[in-house]
């Protein structure tokens, strides 16, 4: 049985995945095809209104209102603003949305507490605080304020070690030096990023650093990769430093293993 019989025996299955929110990557995996020809094969073949895919910036704003309108899943918003599951996800994401747990499903929506929040917020309650008591993320609290007309304060500001490689003048420092020297990036912004799959590292990295900053979490959205944790130091000093110690900018094909007088 050659690609277009298989797909035609499962014609109505594709469709109704289709419509209720499955992506054309995730249908081309379960029946061995690429994603265009799933594509071809429900616009051409089954006369499918193909979905057009919308740019984050003109649908954020939806999505916030949905959320806290009450939607429940990304299903929910994914249907209302005509995108997959998946690029619902993606776009949750960014504004602080997530769904994947079922205390995030609340039963009171922020609208509902409208007064009460600004109440709170006004008398210097600040987003990270109203995050817990509302049960949402602070980029959800920061976001619905603005949506309501109050200008939100930034959210924390970490104290960042600016000087901590200034000298490498023990084991700890050498190693946290030779992580971000293999698994950490520096970005265009005088930002250094490190990522790892393993929460602990980073944490570890955190107490030897004296850093209290969030560590992120990047989701896996293919069955073979795995979950990675992060984060993220702005700071033009920290990364003129590490450039000085051999991890510039582009560092994969150039880099320099630190001297012997830069370590302990």
């Amino acid at each position: 049985m050659n690609k277009k019989q298989v797909l035609q025996e499962n014609r109505e299955y594709i469709i109704e995945e289709y419509k209720n929110g499955k992506d054309t990557v995730w249908l081309g995996k379960k029946f061995g095809v690429s994603n265009a020809y799933i594509y071809l094969f429900l616009r051409d073949e089954c006369k499918i209104k193909m979905r057009v895919v919308q740019k984050f910036y003109s649908v954020k704003d939806k999505i916030m209102e949905l959320y806290e309108g009450g939607a429940k899943s990304y299903n929910q918003i994914a249907k209302q603003i005509g995108v997959s599951n998946t690029t619902c996800m993606k776009y949750c994401k960014k504004l602080g949305i997530d769904f994947s747990h079922n205390d995030c499903q609340r039963e009171v929506t922020l609208v509902s507490q409208l007064d009460e929040i600004v109440k709170d917020y006004e008398s210097g309650m600040g987003c990270t605080k109203l995050s817990k008591k509302y049960d949402a993320s602070e980029a959800s609290i920061n976001m619905f304020l603005r949506r309501h007309g109050i200008e939100a304060k930034y959210l924390k500001q970490y104290d960042i070690p600016h000087t901590f490689f200034d000298n490498i003048d023990c084991e700890e420092k050498a190693y946290v030096l030779g992580f971000f020297a293999a698994d950490g990036c520096q970005t265009k912004n005088n930002r250094f990023q490190v990522s790892v799959t393993d929460e602990q590292i980073l944490r570890d990295i955190y107490s030897v650093m004296k850093y209290d900053g969030p560590v992120g979490i990047r989701e896996s959205y293919k069955d073979n990769w795995k979950e990675q944790y992060y984060f993220s130091i702005g700071s033009v000093y920290m990364c003129k430093r590490l450039t000085e110690l051999g991890c510039p900018k582009r560092k994969s094909m150039i880099l320099d293993m630190p001297k012997d007088e830069d370590l302990p």
